[in-house]
Parts: C-alpha cells; sequence; structure tokens
C-alpha cells in the first residue's frame, strides 16, 4: 500500500471481482483493521448481510473487526429494530455468534437527506454546514411577492435541517465506532488515532442486482441442460427404432420375395396346356387361370401396402433423426465436456 491510512469502498460492480482478488491473496486478511457491513431492512438484502459475514469468516478475519451497521431504519416506525432486521437478528442470535460484532447496535436512521446530497452534488455535511440565512431569504421573497424565491428558500430549510439531523446521526454512529477519536460536526476529517483503526474500511453493499442476476443465470442454465437431456433422450429412442426395425424391413423382404416366388410358379404352371376329359373339365380349366390372377391382384395389392408402409416408417425415422442431428450439431460446440460425453454414448449404445 502506498499509504497507512486507507479507506476502501467495495461497491456492487465490483464486489464479485473483489471477493474472487481476496481468496487468491490471503495475506491481505491480515490488513484488515475494521470492516465495515451494513444491513438494510429488505429481506434479500438481509440474507446478503450475513452471507457477506460467513464470508468473511471462512477468510479467517477476526470477529472483532467485523461491525454490522443497521441502514436505512425507519426511526419514525412503529417497529423496533429487532423486527425490522428479524434476519440479522436471529442469525446474531444463532450462526453468527462469534462471527461479528452487533451490538451496541450502530444505525443509521432513513433520511432525505441522503439523496437531496447525492441531487445536489454534495455531502451531507455541506449541506447541514451551509451558512446561508434562509429565514432572512424567505422574508425578502414573501416582501417582493417573489413565490419561487420563497419556494426555494422553504426547500433550502427543510434540506438544511434534515442535513443536520443526518450528521447528528452518522456522528453519533462514528462516535460509537471509533470511541478514540472525535465525532464533532465541525471536524471536517478524523483523528489520526480512528485512522488508524479504520485503516481499511469496506463497505459491502448493495450487492443484490449482481446476486439476482447470477440466480436468473443458473436458472436458465438448468431449463437448456434439461431441454438437452429432453432431445438425448428422444435421440437414443429414435435410433433405437431404426435399429430394431431392420430384422423386420430384411424379415419383410424375405417373405415378399418368397410370395414373389410363389405367385410366379403359380403363373407359369396356369400357362400349360390342360388335357380336356369333358366339358365339364374344359370349363374348370378356363375358370382356374383367372381365379390365379385375382390371388395374384391382391397379393401384389397387399405387398405394395406393406412396402409403402415400411418404406413410409422408414423415412419418418431418418427424418426425425435428420432434425435431431441437426440440432446437436448447432449446439455442439457450446456443450460441455459431461454433455458431450453423454451424446457419445448414446450413440455408442446405438
Amino acid at each position: 500500500m502506498l499509504g497507512e491510512d486507507v479507506i476502501v469502498d467495495v461497491g456492487a460492480s465490483n464486489v464479485a471481482a473483489f471477493m474472487s482478488e481476496m481468496r487468491r491473496f490471503k495475506s491481505a486478511v491480515g490488513e484488515f483493521d475494521l470492516v465495515l457491513v451494513p444491513a438494510v431492512p429488505a429481506d434479500k438484502q438481509q440474507r446478503d448481510t450475513i452471507a457477506t459475514i460467513d464470508w468473511l469468516h471462512d477468510l479467517g478475519i477476526d470477529h472483532g473487526k467485523v461491525r454490522v451497521i443497521f441502514n436505512q431504519y425507519a426511526s419514525d416506525a412503529l417497529d423496533p429494530l429487532p423486527v425490522v432486521f428479524a434476519q440479522v437478528f436471529g442469525y446474531a442470535a444463532s450462526d453468527g455468534r462469534g462471527k461479528a460484532v452487533f451490538e451496541p447496535h450502530a444505525v443509521i436512521d432513513r433520511n432525505e437527506a441522503y439523496e437531496l446530497a447525492k441531487e445536489a452534488g454534495r455531502t451531507v455535511r455541506e449541506l447541514a454546514e451551509g451558512r446561508a440565512d434562509w429565514k432572512a431569504a424567505r422574508l425578502q421573497a414573501k416582501q417582493a411577492g417573489d413565490m419561487e424565491a420563497l419556494e426555494r428558500a422553504m426547500a433550502g430549510q427543510m434540506t438544511h435541517d434534515l442535513a443536520v439531523t443526518a450528521q447528528q446521526n452518522l456522528a453519533h454512529v462514528h462516535a460509537m465506532l471509533f470511541p478514540s477519536g472525535t465525532a464533532s460536526m465541525g471536524e471536517a476529517r478524523m483523528t489520526a488515532t480512528s485512522a488508524q483503526h479504520a485503516a481499511l474500511r469496506i463497505l459491502l453493499e448493495d450487492v443484490d442486482p449482481l446476486v439476482q442476476r447470477a440466480e436468473e443465470a443458473a436458472q436458465l442454465l438448468a431449463k437448456v441442460r434439461e431441454e438437452l437431456n429432453a432431445d438425448l433422450e428422444t435421440l437414443g429412442r429414435l435410433v433405437q427404432q431404426s435399429v430394431d426395425a431392420q430384422p423386420v424391413i430384411l424379415e419383410v423382404g424375405r417373405k415378399l420375395t418368397a410370395s414373389a416366388a410363389r405367385i410366379e410358379t403359380a403363373t407359369q404352371g396356369s400357362a400349360l396346356p390342360l388335357p380336356v376329359h369333358s366339358a365339364a373339365a374344359k370349363g374348370s380349366a378356363v375358370r382356374r387361370p383367372a381365379s390365379l390372377w385375382s390371388a395374384c391382384a391382391i397379393s401384389a395389392a397387399i405387398t405394395a401396402a406393406l412396402v409403402t408402409g415400411m418404406v413410409w416408417f422408414g423415412m419418418r425415422d431418418v427424418m426425425e433423426q435428420a432434425r435431431v442431428g441437426r440440432a446437436l450439431m448447432s449446439a455442439w460446440p457450446s456443450l460441455d465436456a459431461a454433455t458431450r460425453t453423454k451424446v457419445h454414448e448414446f450413440l455408442g449404445r446405438s
């Protein structure tokens, strides 16, 4: 480090990278003098606070250096602090025991002054210590009948009052966290002693967007894997059906060949000259070839129907296999090693 007194603010945009690097550089853990972990009332953010404390504990940071700040508490609400932060309080009384400092409760009240300071591009301290005489400005606006100036003066006075309240609240929390320093509103910076105690101050807050995006990506990946497994099962069934159909097709072909041979033999036999013994016998000989030709026609029709059915069945499987094969080839570059191995196993069994 370039200096001995350092305050580090880790925001939502780089908290994931920060956590990853902290796992790589183990010696950085010993540089921590104090870690401030804010908690806000929303349920999801309370779970994030708990997860952050567990992560810091796994890194080996002493629990005395991890301090929980109860932020955005509505002090004018009827619900007490343990109700608003029920998850964090329950964690502190169970799994969180010995992982962080929760008491005495460091509470930062909800106050519009923080948003007003952000919009004005100034700090809460600057708004609170502003020396504008808003009372005189209101009186002058009234005498001049300038309603816009009167509204500006009233808004300025309200902003100043809110900033003073917020600054007093922050000063109280500061004195609780750094008892050896001074919490005076008029002091522009911390004393050297308090700065040494806060050599590295980490603010881990507003991580909900990152966590939410990670959860959405995991859900999408799970859905894609389910669809891929279903396609693989379909491919396996189609391949197996095509394999099972081959002996049937061959057997039908043999039967058709035998039927054709018998028809040919019968046809050839019906063409031989027949002895004529009587008129009745002659009439019978005339009717016999006609019966044989009818049988041939029926057999040919059945044969054509069977061949048509088998060809349609085979072509349907081939088309289904081709469709699944094209889809599999398109998705192949994005498949992981485990999924590719599963595909090979399906094809190997076929």
